[in-house]
């Protein structure tokens, strides 16, 4: 099943590996040098046209997506929850 997370993108239920806060995350060096990677590596989809709020990372076909939205993380939870 495909859940929407904005600008009409959808990503796969089954190829979510987790959904993180920005605000949170951002704290650790760790979690902000493997977005550094991914973007670099061109793996950073936004999928929003406003300041991000929390990211989707996601694995389906051997490739490895970071969907930057606006929504909150708790939200997205709830919306792959139903």
């Amino acid at each position: 099943m495909f859940r929407e997370i904005g600008l009409e993108l959808s990503v796969r239920e089954s190829a979510v590996i987790g959904i993180f806060d920005l605000d949170n995350v951002s704290w650790s060096k760790q979690s902000r040098a493997f977005l550094s990677r991914a973007e670099e590596a061109g793996e950073v989809v936004e999928a929003t046209d406003s300041l991000p709020k929390s990211f989707i990372l996601t694995q389906e076909y051997g490739m490895q997506r970071v969907y930057l939205t606006k929504s909150n993380a708790s939200v997205l939870q709830k919306r792959f929850e139903e």
